[in-house]
């Protein structure tokens, strides 16, 4: 009884206990806040929302393909609002003729990745438009967790930031594998421009990210990263910080017919 009740405090508190610090908290830590591997959550989001408890896995029910579309329909004209940042998502400029990939090269080595432009459209569409802009450019590796997931695409580099919009999810009915690229989010419909690559080969997540891509060369890269020495958040209670300086130096987006 002791434990069930401290579980449900935990749980209560981690749900309503961030403020406007942006402090991304996590149970399942040791006594020296590191997350172990069996004890992890296996939760991956921008910093500043709301986590989680362990014992309730489900997220939610994503948006419907109806809903999606008419969010969408209300912002179409991505137009810079500053460095790094846009008033609202891009219209589209992918085709649905073309298949798409992108080539990172990054501080570590170079990564490919196969897009799946046919099922999560608006998604690839966000990411090509971002990249082709250069937002990607020199944004580091921000969150490592070896054999989870690393994470990236925060041009303020702490998990906090995003290009200044947020889209909706699309549904997307496959398994995270090792290497499996999805939207980190804050919450239902909230995607931006912060992405992760699956390390791990059982992670566990719920299907409230969506799956956006496939790494199909570098997984080795993707290794090397994860193997990066990692020290406690300033944000957080989280070990996941990379000691070292990881970069994406640039996008390069492939297009096949």
């Amino acid at each position: 009884m002791k434990n069930g009740f401290m579980i449900i405090f935990i749980s209560a508190f981690v749900l309503v206990g961030l403020g406007t610090t942006g402090c991304d908290m996590l149970t399942g830590l040791d006594e020296e806040g590191k997350l172990g591997k069996s004890n992890i959550i296996k939760d991956i989001r921008e910093k500043g929302q709301s986590v989680a408890n362990v014992a309730n896995k489900d997220k939610g029910t994503p948006a419907s393909a109806e809903s999606q579309s008419e969010s969408f329909s209300e912002q179409q004209v991505a137009v810079p609002a500053g460095p790094r940042s846009y008033s609202a998502p891009p219209s589209m400029i992918i085709s649905p003729d073309l298949s798409y990939s992108a080539y990172l090269k990054t501080s570590k080595g170079d990564i490919t990745i196969d897009l799946f432009s046919s099922e999560t459209p608006v998604t690839v569409n966000n990411f090509v438009f971002l990249s082709k802009e250069g937002f990607y450019n020199g944004v580091k590796f921000h969150r490592v967790i070896k054999d989870f997931m690393i994470q990236t695409g925060d041009p303020k580099g702490d998990g906090t930031g995003g290009p200044g919009y947020r889209f909706a999810d699309e549904v997307v009915s496959r398994a995270y594998n090792r290497g499996t690229v999805a939207m980190a989010n804050s919450g239902p419909n909230t995607n931006g421009s912060q992405f992760f690559i699956v390390h791990g080969s059982d992670v566990g997540l719920p299907p409230a990210y969506t799956i956006f891509g496939q790494v199909s060369k570098g997984m080795e890269i993707i290794d090397a990263i994860a193997e990066v020495p990692v020290e406690r958040s300033r944000f957080s209670r989280e070990t996941s910080s990379p000691q070292q300086d990881i970069v994406v130096e640039y996008i390069e987006i492939i297009e096949g017919s």
